[in-house]
């Protein structure tokens, strides 16, 4: 179980937990019921379920939005953060053996921290659902925490092809392709290029599905450099659309310098030099100074050129 309050370690998950609401809210949005699952066993079940998860996600908006929650004691923050775990563990012992439960516990563990104790709860609802794409995706995430790399790529394609329409999905598979890159061609679970390709489509699908979500546009279009062999022609154009539709000067600076980079990656020297010749901003000094150098090296750029 759990430690509880007076615990030493609940502390630090809870110091965790508060210091990182940001990336919480990005994916602690009310879970749709689990499919499959059975109806809870009377309507006031559901109710208590679903007040509990409108409070939880009011909390983390809170401690991270709300200027007067956020200027409260530590140990009434701490307070709010372990009501809502106790009136998780009620419900659970309520209805030990419901899937639906157990995922909204788990998924609320994950949230302060305590992975372990989350993850024993999504295996227990994975043997009950064992084709549930939220359930898969949750054991992927824990199981490439852990480094278990192999199980990670089986669990994070399956959540993806259970759930194809889910862009966090695609993009946990991005990350995860791209962090253990090494480690899956030194086994010979896939090829580099096979990962550098599934890498990419995994990042292109999250930001088709999601285009207005900047972190996966920008993260496909980073992959590019991260290929062993990257099509910089189709690299220069979603650059050039970044690079468009920047939201600030920073971005477009940044979009800028990548869209010089690749320039020379493809021999057209006279037009990387021209984004540098325009790139003034400052903090991209060193950039800018890595980008001249490597001009320099290709040697002085003609007028084909």
């Amino acid at each position: 179980m759990p430690p509880s309050a007076t615990h030493p370690a609940t502390r630090l998950i809870l110091a965790l937990a508060l210091a990182t609401t940001q990336v919480a809210l990005a994916t602690d949005t009310p879970p749709r019921a689990v499919p499959g699952t059975a109806d809870l066993k009377t309507e006031a079940d559901a109710q208590v379920l679903e007040k509990l998860l409108r409070d939880q996600h009011a909390l983390l908006d809170a401690l991270q939005n709300d200027p007067e929650t956020m200027r409260l004691p530590q140990a009434e923050k701490e307070r709010r953060v372990l009501d809502i775990m106790r009136r998780h563990k009620a419900l659970l012992a309520q209805r030990p053996g419901d899937p639906l439960i157990m995922v909204a516990y788990a998924r609320f563990l994950r949230l302060v921290d305590a992975r372990a104790e989350a993850n024993h709860w999504f295996e227990k609802a994975d043997a009950l659902l064992p084709d549930t794409p939220v359930i898969k995706h949750q054991l992927g995430a824990h199981a490439a925490e852990e480094g278990d790399y192999r199980r990670a790529l089986d669990l994070l394609e399956t959540a993806v092809r259970l759930d194809p329409q889910t862009a966090l999905y695609h993009f946990h598979l991005g990350e995860f392709l791209a962090t253990y890159q090494r480690h899956l061609v030194r086994d010979a679970l896939l090829k580099r290029a096979e990962c550098d390709a599934k890498m990419q489509a995994a990042f292109a699908r999250a930001t088709a599905l999601a285009p207005a979500e900047n972190r996966y546009r920008w993260r496909h279009a980073e992959s590019f450099f991260e290929c062993e062999k990257p099509d910089w022609k189709q690299a220069l154009g979603v650059w050039e659309t970044l690079r468009a539709q920047a939201a600030t000067a920073a971005m477009r600076e940044a979009a800028t310098l990548r869209h010089a980079r690749i320039l020379i990656e493809l021999g057209r020297l006279r037009e990387a030099q021209n984004d540098l010749d325009t790139s003034k901003s400052p903090g991209f000094e060193a950039a800018r100074a890595a980008l001249r150098e490597q001009l320099k090296q290709k040697g002085p750029p003609t007028p084909s050129s």
